[in-house]
């Protein structure tokens, strides 16, 4: 578990900029040149300032490329990579306690009837 905010905000940091490099070094910029906080910073403690930085670089105030750019960017990368470590540790525990319930978890994430 994440000791501290800063080790969260490092860790959020390399996880989208792994997926989203040319992009998010430009929101970055953008973050840092207007709020003068990193983009993480603001997902985590300000994200509507994070909405208005996207719509600013994009020039675009429309809610659907706004909203699609922070799913594809913000979220989409967090949820994968934190839930997908939630839920390994999850159905790791369930096969060592009740391997049916594994078996039945692992063929519903699966969408195999």
């Amino acid at each position: 578990m994440m000791s501290n905010l800063e080790e969260v905000r490092d860790r959020v940091r390399r996880i989208i900029n792994s997926r989203a490099p040319g992009l998010y070094d430009a929101l970055e910029l953008e973050c840092i040149t207007r709020y003068r906080v990193s983009c993480v910073s603001l997902l985590l403690e300000d994200p509507e300032k994070l909405l208005d930085v996207i719509a600013r670089v994009y020039r675009d105030k429309s809610s659907f490329t706004v909203i699609h750019v922070f799913r594809t960017v913000f979220l989409r990368p967090i949820i994968s990579e934190f839930l997908a470590r939630e839920l390994e540790e999850s159905l790791l525990s369930l096969l060592k306690e009740d391997p049916e319930e594994f078996r039945v978890k692992i063929r519903r994430l699966l969408g195999v009837t």
